[in-house]
């Protein structure tokens, strides 16, 4: 059964969302859009434009990258999976299509958030229901209207947003350095 409305206190503990008061974390539940997604369809399929923040209201997705293999055939695409997601409070109603051998990790989370930055931003990850996952979808319309009439909130939430782009800019970095010099070492030998 998919989530009616959005509370303030829903919105209040995805990061993205923290430091807002209560009023602010208010004004973008009232922008947030309700969606039930069936388990197995993809949210987010990497290289596609999106427009749309989804916010993990309960289930659990798993989020896979696109990257090269070599098989017998030669090198072909394949869908790595990196991660899952999984609602907190409440937990998932199902268990997940197929076990994983993936970190499971459970909590409040957000993903596609670029699309408040750029309403036609690219996407750099598939995110897969696996299992059905009621969501929250903010549109970049609807949240830069918002941060529009109320500019501590946008500033904020785009603060929150910048910090952990850092992060992960930051992590990533480490991993080319570390792959880096891990391919380095092998050809040396």
């Amino acid at each position: 059964m998919a989530i009616e409305t959005i509370s303030h206190e829903q919105i209040l503990r995805i990061n993205y969302f923290s430091g807002l008061t209560e009023e602010q974390a208010g004004k973008v539940a009232r922008i947030v859009r309700s969606q039930t997604t069936a388990a197995g369809d993809d949210i987010i399929k990497d290289g596609e434009s999106g427009d749309s923040m989804f916010l993990l209201l309960r289930g659990q997705v798993e989020v896979s990258k696109t990257l090269y293999v070599k098989g017998s055939d030669g090198f072909h695409q394949a869908r790595k999976a990196m991660v899952r997601l999984e609602s907190k409070e409440p937990p998932p109603a199902e268990k997940p299509l197929n076990p994983s051998n993936v970190l499971t990790i459970p909590g409040f989370f957000a993903f596609g958030e670029m699309a408040l930055f750029d309403a036609a931003s690219k996407r750099s990850a598939t995110v897969t229901a696996t299992t059905q996952c009621d969501l929250g979808v903010i549109q970049n319309p609807d949240f830069v209207a918002l941060a529009e009439s109320d500019t501590a909130l946008g500033f904020r939430v785009f603060m929150n947003i910048a910090r952990k782009l850092s992060e992960d800019l930051n992590r990533a970095n480490q991993d080319v350095l570390n792959l880096t010099t891990a391919f380095s070492f092998a050809l040396q030998r």
